[in-house]
């Protein structure tokens, strides 16, 4: 799948705006069609090099969007419901070890 993501391609260094292929879902994530966005301090220190990530690299730990697809031990998500998320890790269109709630 061809997504659109914010890129970081070296430390401090500027986002840009790219098309990445993204994989399947592995068996603990969901992916999520991202409908809004936020960029936080977090996101700036990972651009900055503060928790040593390796390059390139795609932040955003803030969303909202509808699930799309899910791995198969994802337990408490499902394709179309529409969710209000904070990822653990950086991920873009992606939630890694999922903390979200589906909002009702």
């Amino acid at each position: 799948m061809e997504i659109t993501a914010a890129v970081v391609r070296e430390k401090f260094g500027a986002f840009t705006i790219d098309r990445l292929e993204l994989t399947d879902p592995r068996p603990d994530e969901a992916l999520v069609r991202i409908v809004a966005s936020g960029m936080c301090q977090t996101d700036l220190h990972g651009r900055d090099g503060y928790y040593n990530t390796p390059y390139p690299a795609v932040y955003g730990h803030e969303g909202a969007g509808v699930v799309q697809a899910v791995g198969n031990s994802v337990t408490k998500f499902a394709p179309a419901i529409t969710s209000s998320s904070r990822f653990r890790g950086a991920a873009s269109a992606r939630i890694v070890d999922a903390t979200c709630s589906p909002i009702a």
